[in-house]
């Protein structure tokens, strides 16, 4: 295993559209900041989800776009 392997990446373009990033950025999705209740973790969790259907998101563009949203001691 290489080490850019480890390093994440930024999803590829759609053939001339905008990018699986610049399409989930623009539903405004809600940023995570290590919430100590779990209720407020899943409903975080749900309205990612809600976005990923919505533009069409591949499985393996979610954990980039998702992690993309963590701040502060949730990102780390």
């Amino acid at each position: 295993m290489d080490g850019s392997s480890c390093y994440t990446q930024v999803p590829a373009q759609d053939h001339g559209g905008p990018s699986i990033m610049e399409r989930f950025k623009r539903m405004l999705p809600p940023s995570f900041k290590r919430e100590s209740d779990p209720l407020l973790a899943k409903s975080w969790m749900r309205e990612i989800e809600k976005i990923f259907r919505a533009i069409r998101c591949a499985d393996e563009d979610k954990v980039t776009l998702a992690t993309y949203m963590l701040q502060e001691r949730a990102d780390v």
